[in-house]
């Protein structure tokens, strides 16, 4: 090869190589990024570290885990560590969505699920996490079996008891399920349950069903 086509080939190779942000050096057989690069990225990781260890996962803008982990990334689109640390930023997620949703909060159970695809769309745990939630959301909030013979008696205290339910249900927008043997006990139950305060129209439905009981469970 001419001298001078040589030249120039080592010129353009030189310039491509400082303009790149990952710039690269040639070694027998393998490829290493510039010094300088290999010590930002090593920053940007314990950066990133320090973040998840505090929770700061994708907030505060430009100091969170994510944002760290996703500048290694335009170095090197398939680091290991920066995809590992993704992944664990959807499960601290995830983790709290479960929390979220053990405590009957369903918006909020939804909104961290959500932040966790969001941040890590392949992540493998994500349907199992999701039905997880829902099995959570769907559980019943509180169930009361009804004693047989007080419910055909309508014992005034099991009355009190229905009363004091139905003030929960109310208070906390709760659906109640009533199932009992006869519509006309149906309907007395529901009687006391809507008597509670406050002053609004108890959400019921009544089945038929045995044993009796009433269960109050939160509508996703």
């Amino acid at each position: 090869m001419p001298s001078h086509v040589l030249k120039l080939s080592l010129i353009t190779l030189l310039l491509s190589a400082s303009c790149c942000p990952q710039s690269l050096l040639a070694t027998p057989g393998s490829l290493e990024l510039d010094p300088r690069a290999a010590l930002r990225i090593e920053n940007l990781l314990a950066d990133a570290e320090v973040a998840l260890a505090a929770m700061r996962l994708t907030t505060p803008g430009h100091d969170n885990a994510y944002d760290r982990y996703r500048q290694v990334l335009d170095f090197l689109p398939n680091d290991s560590r920066a995809l590992t640390g993704i992944n664990r930023i959807a499960d601290a997620y995830f983790g709290l969505a479960l929390a979220a949703a053990e405590n009957r909060n369903q918006r909020e159970a939804r909104r961290l699920f959500d932040l966790g695809v969001e941040v890590a769309p392949e992540h493998a745990s994500s349907a199992t996490v999701e039905r997880s939630i829902e099995r959570l959301l769907a559980a019943p909030v509180q169930r009361l079996v009804l004693d047989a013979d007080a419910l055909r008696a309508l014992d005034p205290a099991l009355g009190e008891q229905l009363e004091q339910l139905g003030a929960k249900a109310k208070r906390e927008g709760l659906l109640v399920v009533i199932q009992v043997p006869r519509d006309d006990l149906g309907r007395w139950v529901y009687q006391r349950m809507n008597a509670a305060p406050p002053n609004v129209r108890l959400r019921a439905r009544s089945e038929p069903g045995s044993p009796a009981q009433v269960t109050l469970r939160r509508e996703n």
